[in-house]
């Protein structure tokens, strides 16, 4: 039978994302979570059927999610790192954690407060869904105080908005249509595992707990 998808070769899987139809493996390669919506436990994605195919088919999804922040420069990786380390860790902390469309709603919620603060507004825009809105608190606190945490990376008010239009950019293109694919939290703590390791736990000071931008009422 040909494969589903391209109805050319002959599909030697089965697509769970299909109803079971025959997948080639070279449009499930390079066409899962980005063209094709594959459930979380479908044994081709994490390479459950293949101990071979682990190092070049995580290698070649992994490098196409580095590719989605090229646009930014040397001197803000380090930020991006730390930002998604606040990212991982607020979805680790919470039952069932964060789908790809709620992160990216904390990154562009995020995102929108430092548009409004680029043109000399201090305003922290907020979201009506109440189990984002306290991601989104949390993790404003520690950027705006980012300067009087211990270690982490120096960045602009520039450099934030950059790295969180960028990073919600990233995971609007890893989740495409499916609002609720919970994929791109999985991959980031992989990629940037190592990196993230290094980095400290983010506290901020009781002093910086008052806040320094202004909640919506």
């Amino acid at each position: 039978m040909h494969c589903w998808y391209c109805n050319k070769v002959k599909g030697k899987r089965s697509c769970p994302a299909h109803s079971g139809d025959s997948i080639c493996s070279r449009c499930c390669g390079t066409k899962r979570r980005t063209e094709i919506r594959c459930p979380d436990d479908c044994p081709y994605l994490h390479g459950e059927h293949d101990p071979r195919w682990e190092p070049s088919g995580r290698r070649t999804e992994d490098l196409r999610f580095l590719s989605r922040f090229a646009q930014l420069s040397r001197e803000q990786v380090p930020f991006l790192i730390f930002f998604h380390s606040l990212l991982i860790r607020a979805s680790r902390d919470l039952p069932g954690g964060l789908s790809d469309r709620e992160l990216a709603m904390v990154a562009g919620t995020l995102g929108r407060t430092y548009q409004t603060l680029s043109k000399g507004i201090v305003y922290q825009h907020q979201s009506e869904d109440l189990k984002l809105q306290g991601v989104i608190a949390r993790l404003g606190e520690v950027l705006a105080h980012r300067h009087e945490i211990p270690d982490v990376p120096s960045a602009s008010d520039a450099d934030v908005l950059a790295v969180l239009m960028n990073t919600q950019s990233a995971i609007e293109t890893q989740k495409g249509g499916d609002d609720a694919q919970k994929s791109y939290i999985d991959i980031a703590e992989r990629v940037f595992r190592a990196s993230i390791a290094e980095l400290p736990e983010p506290q901020t000071s009781g002093d910086a707990r008052e806040g320094r931008l202004i909640v919506e009422p």
